[in-house]
Formats: structure tokens, sequence, C-alpha cells
């Protein structure tokens, strides 16, 4: 499974910046990236600063 991730500021600041995920997970990577570049597109668009990634989650026993 996948979790998207995103790094959100709204200034070139370091300060400025979040770390937000979605709480469902993607059960394909590309789906993942898919939504993440569809939210960062979105976000820049509005002037804000957005760096899109999906995590790994889970364990394989």
């Amino acid at each position: 499974m996948w979790m998207a991730v995103l790094l959100v500021c709204t200034t070139p600041s370091a300060l400025s910046c979040q770390v937000v995920a979605k709480p469902e997970p993607f059960y394909v990577e590309e789906a993942c990236k898919q939504e993440t570049i569809i939210v960062t597109n979105d976000l820049i668009s509005k002037g804000m600063y957005a760096v899109p990634t999906c995590v790994k989650i889970g364990t394989d026993l």
C-alpha cells in the first residue's frame, strides 16, 4: 500500500511549511503518484509551494 504525502508551503520560507498526508491508502503506486500530481498542481496554481511523494506503508511477513 502507498500513502500520499505532500510538503506544502505558503512562502519559500521553511517556516511556512506543513506536511500533509491523505488518510486513505492507495493500493497501486501509480494511482498515488497521479493523485499527488493533481493536488500539487492545484496548490501551485493557487500560489503555494508543494512537493509530492508517495511512501510505501505496511510490513512484509
